[in-house]
């Protein structure tokens, strides 16, 4: 099970200067580019209403393309989710991954989920996932990491190698290109509402 605690408009309330002023995007969901495009066309439309569009979106949504004329006052990248990985074991189980076969040993620590601390092997064979428990660290672990940061590589928010250079995770380096395509970059944005 994965939990997501959304924070964008606690965010968005700390940065709009003028209120009264400012249409403020609290949530956006489109279906296609031209639901999009065409949103932004309404609040272009609408200008004379409001001075400012302030908004809160997914780091890797192209919005300033669509505005006509954009004059940027600030724009900012933040984190605005939390995540937190509840099973560790159903979660695995329960991934997509982009490798048919691959045996991995992942060694979770976890403060206040006991039933996620240990190991746990993690095993692809003509694309069935197997996923087994060990409670024991007599087992050599291929990636150590704590259940943060890797509920962020599963997210897709942090990459395997960010996570090294912010020395806040330790692997076997032979496994350094299974797990980068184990676990790639992707767009993190979990919405609370669809």
């Amino acid at each position: 099970m994965i939990i997501n605690f959304p924070s964008v408009s606690a965010f968005i309330g700390t940065w709009v200067v003028q209120p009264e002023k400012t249409i403020v995007i609290r949530e956006a969901f489109w279906l296609d580019q031209t639901a999009k495009q065409t949103i932004f066309n309404f609040l272009w439309a609408h200008r004379d209403q409001r001075e400012y569009i302030a908004g809160a979106f997914p780091v890797n949504e192209e919005i300033i393309s669509l505005l006509k004329t954009p004059q940027i006052l600030e724009q900012k990248t933040i984190d605005n989710s939390l995540l937190r990985i509840i099973g560790v074991k159903t979660v695995l189980e329960n991934l997509t991954y982009l490798i048919d076969e691959f045996s991995i040993l992942i060694e979770i620590h976890d403060e206040f989920c006991p039933w996620n601390n240990g190991i746990f092997t993690l095993t692809s064979i003509n694309e069935k996932i197997k996923v087994e428990f060990n409670e024991t660290s007599e087992i050599s672990a291929d990636i150590k990491i704590d259940i943060s940061y890797f509920g962020q590589l599963l997210a897709g928010f942090k990459t395997i190698k960010e996570l090294l250079d912010l020395e806040s995770v330790s692997i076997n380096h032979e496994y350094l290109e299974l797990l980068k395509k184990l676990f790639p970059r992707s767009n993190n944005f979990l919405s609370e509402y669809f």
